[in-house]
């Protein structure tokens, strides 16, 4: 069967395109944003040369609800003009990010229904303006895609520059949302604006950087080979942590942000909430609305794995994770701790006659220390490592399949330590903190002297969820004699919540009853 005929038909956009644009994923920083791009993207060589500064003034007027964007760039022409109104047409050429040009609509729509742009040049005596109004638009069948109204008036003085002014908005204008919108423009430009050829003024404010409290050494610049281009980057940490969430990358292309406050090529965990740095990725596509990588590119993974890979950035995770055990694990916190221990001693003193009521257990007593005193509290005087800092796994080396952590102690300090009897077996138990990404909430190891260490990871999410380590620790150090307990009994498994939760109580009861006496003494 062959065509019979064809037929050329007309496939012009229905008018209410123009309404729908502005539905996109642009937030409201990102839509004064665009507005902004195509001024600087079309700066004068006067302003490339430091002859004269480029000056984009946003002014945001709440009462009466219109948003004013001037600049002194170079101007648009009638050509350029009209090219603002038609979807997708650019004056760009592809290598600047500003390639698609759906700035003008995408931006403008979103944020009021009225937009008007005015545009005038030096040296000459005319200038355009255009007003595009929703409603009218989409009623007036004497305005179309093949006529629309542009206006030629006649200029009076030498200014150069263009201004838009949007009307009927449709986002409500706050103090947060200017003050927020101040801060992100200097994020977003700041490659310009310390060039010294972009000022920004919101509502006649100037945007200026705020200082980042590195601590000391960062922040470090760095190189990285791709096989598509090199990404350069910054990375540090901060002096503290930031509760607010402004931490991670800023993401650039072609020295404009284009995501903020990004986690890429690091670890989601509490502790690197001090990392911080700017990356850019000039050769990765952006997607059209220009607020996003396109992630599914084979040059963004490609980046994303070059980071991940990197020496640079598994250190500086590293020391993020270790300034911020160290921070967390206090003397007040450790002190605490010490106390669960102390409680949960005494409760193991009598446990085995709650567990094992009918069992004959024989009670070692050929320990280094005074047997009364053992009796008393279960407290015995050890030697053990002496650490400057806190153990941190992922400077030891990986433990082999059996488990067993192996380490040589250099220095020595007389501390106080507990001591359990499980069918007639003695131990003595410690606890530690460790941070080690491959373990789950807790681990044990029981040397070959009935020593038991047992370890809470900080490196587990719920480490730091919680509000009370000391407790969290204790969980741990309950759950880890119960499922020793069970055992050296041959308990079933489901016997180990049942220890645990004994252990908890009793421990818990000992510790209330003291905070009562303390109270009843203040009384």
């Amino acid at each position: 069967m062959g065509t019979i005929w064809t037929k050329f038909i007309d496939i012009t956009p229905n008018k209410s395109i123009y309404r729908k644009l502005w539905r996109s994923s642009h937030s409201f920083n990102e839509s004064i944003a665009e507005l902004i791009d195509n001024s600087i993207d079309a700066i004068t060589l006067e302003q490339k040369a430091g002859k004269e500064k480029l000056q984009i003034k946003i002014s945001l007027y709440e009462k009466t609800k219109v948003i004013h964007i001037e600049d002194n760039w170079k101007w648009m022409n009638e050509k350029e003009a009209s090219n603002a109104l038609i979807l997708a047409q650019s004056n760009k050429v592809k290598e600047e990010l500003w390639e698609y040009w759906f700035w003008l609509k995408t931006a403008a729509l979103s944020l009021g229904s009225t937009f008007t742009v005015s545009t005038w040049q030096a040296h000459t005596w005319i200038w355009f303006n255009f007003k595009y109004d929703e409603k009218e638009w989409e009623d007036n069948p004497e305005i179309s895609w093949t006529n629309f109204p542009i206006n030629h008036i006649e200029k009076q003085s030498e200014d150069h520059g263009t201004k838009i002014i949007i009307e009927k908005l449709k986002i409500k204008l706050n103090n947060t949302k200017i003050t927020t919108l101040k801060y992100d423009l200097w994020k977003r430009y700041r490659w310009f604006i310390h060039g010294w050829m972009v000022d920004i003024f919101v509502n006649n404010k100037k945007c200026e950087p705020e200082n980042t409290r590195w601590a000391d050494g960062y922040p470090n610049d760095f190189e990285i080979e791709t096989k598509f281009w090199k990404i350069i980057w910054k990375i540090g940490l901060m002096i503290e942590w930031n509760q607010k969430g402004l931490y991670w990358f800023d993401l650039f292309k072609n020295q404009r942000m284009i995501r903020t406050f990004e986690k890429f090529a690091i670890p989601t965990h509490p502790t690197s909430a001090r990392i911080m740095g700017e990356i850019h990725l000039d050769f990765v596509e952006v997607t059209h609305e220009k607020n996003r990588f396109v992630e599914d590119s084979i040059e963004y993974e490609e980046a994303l794995k070059a980071c991940e890979n990197s020496t640079a950035f598994k250190d500086v995770i590293r020391e993020a994770r270790k300034k911020a055990n160290k921070e967390i694990i206090t003397k007040q916190i450790q002190d605490k701790t010490d106390v669960w221990m102390e409680y949960i001693a005494k409760t193991l003193k009598d446990i085995e006659s709650i567990l094992e009521p009918n069992a004959k257990i024989k009670k070692e007593t050929n320990l280094n220390h005074n047997s009364s005193t053992a009796e008393e509290s279960n407290i015995l005087t050890v030697e053990i490592e002496k650490r400057e800092t806190r153990i941190n796994k992922s400077d030891v080396e990986k433990p082999e399949s059996t488990g067993e952590r192996e380490r040589t102690p250099k220095n020595t300090q007389e501390v106080n330590k507990h001591a359990i009897n499980i069918n007639g077996k003695t131990f003595k138990f410690k606890h530690e903190w460790i941070d080690d990404m491959w373990l789950w909430r807790k681990d044990y190891k029981v040397d070959e002297i009935d020593w038991i260490t047992i370890y809470t990871n900080m490196a587990f999410p719920a480490f730091m969820a919680t509000m009370d380590q000391p407790f969290y620790a204790a969980m741990n150090i309950s759950e880890a004699i119960a499922e020793i307990y069970s055992r050296e009994w041959w308990y079933n498994i489901d016997k180990i919540n049942e220890i645990k939760d004994l252990v908890l109580k009793k421990a818990s009861e000992f510790k209330n009853q003291l905070k009562e006496d303390n109270q009843s003494q203040v009384n």
